[in-house]
């Protein structure tokens, strides 16, 4: 199947989105259901068969590059568990792997998410 014929039968997703995925265990026994961040840009989105995402924990212990989701930080939608957004742990995933857009954060937190990303990439 090519990318166009691909684009008409898969969820696209769009930046600011957040998505639920299957994630493997890192033992690769099994998969749990995780929530993760479209950074992504929506033209990437639309012209790819993957979307870039960075790992959503509700691991809420303190670390440097971790950032606190809470209600007033989502345009839309809600997260069942209070959240955090680890900026260190970006992936791609498969747009049709997908299962669900669960929420989508404001511009001012995706803001804050790429100034984190920018302070750990720089030397």
């Amino acid at each position: 199947m090519n990318l166009m014929e691909y684009g008409r039968n898969a969820l696209k997703v769009r930046q600011r989105e957040i998505i639920l995925i299957n994630f493997p265990f890192s033992d690769l026994t099994g998969m749990k259901v995780r929530p993760a961040l479209v950074v992504s840009s929506n033209r990437y989105n639309k012209n790819n068969l993957d979307a870039v995402v960075l790992a959503i924990t509700s691991n809420l212990s303190p670390h440097a590059y971790k950032i606190p989701i809470e209600m007033h930080d989502l345009d839309n939608g809600s997260l069942p568990l209070k959240s955090a957004i680890r900026v260190d742990k970006p992936f791609s995933v498969l747009q049709s792997k997908v299962l669900k857009i669960q929420a989508k954060v404001t511009i001012a937190k995706l803001k804050e998410a790429k100034l984190l990303i920018n302070e750990l990439t720089d030397e």
